[in-house]
């Protein structure tokens, strides 16, 4: 192959991602915002972990739910508010690896990455999709981590999951490879403190109260109510901003719609929550958008630099 080939195959492979990846984001942004989520996830662990082929992970990783567009949108909606499904219809669900694997095996060089679509919810004791073949170890190392992550994302409120997240997630760990997931605890998970701690949590004004401490509670109440009665009646200004993408933050809250390639991300008066502002970087990144972007900001979020420049305007 030649480097004008080269650079066609290049060009064309970059296109076909990118048409991919705007499909699973028009057409379910909550699936793709938890497939950003585990995509961030995947780079973090493939990149402490040393694992071949990083590019081929991330891609499955993002990639993984592309299936769901062969999936009957009424289908689609029932399954995404959480509604009992009948057998069938959690068949036709169960097929989206398949579809998945089908979409993506006749783009070049993704080979790798549509037989890890493919295993992602093959289950490490051998049962689930694809059917009749082998658990374990003989089931590739990608498809197991992206196992591991999707089980999460399930559970995880957001990019930092917390062990109770774990625990709840990988309540049965024979379905998954419990050395990689191991791994991936070590390097993911943060320390949470709730109710059920041994030293115990007074729920109502979120302090932690040491066994053997009653006298404090009702003092750390009092103080509560002080800090309510002082946070009413303190409001923080907002200032109307420009700002580029990269440089959005979670809470702002936006001026304008966000059209991405004739894609409506995020509306007008949308407040940015951490997911969504990972997933509009990253198709901003993908489409070289570099529009700014009108938004509310509280000024509670800028930095004292920041503050200081605005109070010389």
């Amino acid at each position: 192959m030649n480097e004008t080939e080269r650079d066609m195959l290049e060009h064309a492979l970059a296109g076909s991602v990118k048409l991919l990846l705007d499909i699973v984001a028009s057409s379910e942004p909550e699936i793709f915002g938890r497939a950003n989520r585990v995509h961030s996830w995947m780079k973090e662990v493939v990149s402490s972990l040393s694992m071949d082929h990083p590019w081929e992970l991330g891609m499955a990783a993002l990639l993984a739910p592309i299936g769901r567009v062969t999936v009957p949108p009424e289908l689609l909606v029932k399954d995404s508010n959480g509604d009992t499904l009948s057998k069938d219809e959690r068949d036709v669900l169960a097929r989206v690896p398949e579809a998945s694997k089908a979409l993506l095996s006749n783009i070049p060089r993704m080979e790798y990455v549509s037989e890890i679509v493919l295993f992602q919810d093959k289950a490490y004791d051998g049962t689930g999709i694809p059917e009749k073949s082998p658990g374990g170890e003989e089931i590739p190392v990608g498809a197991r981590l992206l196992k591991i992550l999707n089980t999460l994302a399930e559970e995880a409120a957001d990019s930092q999951p917390t062990d109770k997240e774990f625990d709840r997630a990988f309540s049965e760990r024979h379905l998954f490879d419990e050395a990689l997931l191991e791994k991936v605890r070590d390097l993911l998970a943060s320390n949470d403190i709730d109710a059920d701690d041994e030293h115990g949590v007074n729920e109502g004004n979120e302090k932690v109260i040491n066994e053997g401490d009653e006298n404090v509670i009702e003092e750390v109440a009092e103080n509560k109510t002080e800090e309510d009665d002082e946070d009413a009646t303190e409001e923080i200004p907002s200032i109307s901003l420009s700002v580029t993408v990269t440089r959005l933050m979670p809470n702002d809250i936006l001026e304008q719609d966000i059209i991405v390639n004739e894609i409506l991300l995020l509306k007008e008066g949308s407040t940015l929550t951490e997911t969504a502002l990972e997933r509009l970087l990253l198709l901003a990144e993908l489409h070289e958008y570099e529009d700014e972007v009108a938004i509310t900001r509280s000024m509670g979020s800028l930095s004292f630099v920041e503050r200081q420049a605005l109070s010389k305007e």
